[in-house]
């Protein structure tokens, strides 16, 4: 967030339940892959504390990313009206921008069974197993869901023996049906940038909707040949990386903050997308 405090505005991290230092589970429910509630919720009292901003941005991170884009096209209107038009609900979130978006958690999870990356389900499990210890005796799940849970390998695994019966749902792929953003590319309805790259270790460019996200009007997406998952990295700064995304989300939300909303939509009105890391090669 140095970056993005340092071009002047004000950031808020959004830890999802379980994350984050101090964030202990205190309610009958953990992190999940998607929860429109809970971003809702967050950018209401936002927009209630701070009623006079300019605006109000949003930026997620692989699976930040995924329940970014959920909330923009399912969820992201005020709870009140609109004082400007009686009878409609002003917007929460004017822009965003999507690093590194698994998009698809059904055939995320498919790739995590082959490859590097499966070296990796087992250890993003670990997190998930700690965040469930902590919600054990608020979580609506039998106790051998538990232990299986805490017992998991992978991902998947955890969330047939905990996502899925604590939501009351049958299987893991219904999860991640309901869960996944892919659905949802086609109805983004404010200026987006999308980033990803096809080296990306984790996250396979076959998941990305590519052809419904560039039919969208609202969304400009960038797929570099490099960048892994959540990398760009374009040099250092004493122990501080930088990351040319950063750099691009800065740009992004100026452009929208200086009132040009068609210019915030990258090359499709002119957002110059270099310099470029000299490793990366853009393909819109």
């Amino acid at each position: 967030m140095q970056t993005i405090e340092k071009a002047g505005f004000l950031s808020v991290t959004l830890n999802m339940r379980g994350h984050g230092h101090g964030n202990e589970v205190s309610t009958p429910r953990i992190y999940r892959a998607r929860a429109d509630d809970d971003v809702k919720h967050v950018c209401e009292h936002i927009r209630t504390q701070c009623p006079r901003i300019a605006a109000l941005y949003g930026m997620g991170f692989s699976m930040g990313a995924n329940q970014l884009i959920c909330f923009l096209a399912t969820s992201n209107r005020s709870s009140a009206p609109s004082h400007d038009s009686p009878g409609s609900s002003p917007r929460l979130i004017d822009a965003a921008v999507s690093i590194s978006n698994p998009f698809d958690l059904t055939a995320l999870n498919e790739h995590f069974k082959h490859g590097i990356a499966r070296a990796y389900t087992g250890l993003i499990a670990q997190p998930l197993k700690k965040i469930l210890w902590q919600g054990r005796h608020q979580l609506p799940i039998s106790r051998e869901q538990f232990w299986r849970g805490m017992l998991s390998m992978s991902v998947r695994n955890f969330d047939t023996h905990v996502q899925v019966p604590s939501m009351g749902l049958e299987t893991a792929d219904e999860y991640y049906s309901i869960c996944s953003s892919r659905q949802f590319a086609v109805s983004i309805d404010v200026p987006t940038l999308v980033v990803n790259a096809k080296d990306d270790p984790l996250v396979p460019i076959y998941a990305v909707p590519v052809d419904q996200l560039r039919k969208n009007p609202h969304v400009t997406l960038l797929v570099t040949e490099r960048g892994g998952h959540i990398g760009w990295h374009t040099g250092y700064s004493g122990i501080s990386q930088h990351s040319w995304t950063d750099s691009m989300a800065v740009k992004f939300f100026k452009k929208h903050l200086q009132g040009d909303a068609e210019q915030a939509l990258g090359s499709k009105a002119g957002l110059t997308l270099s310099p470029e890391p000299s490793n990366l090669s853009a393909k819109l």
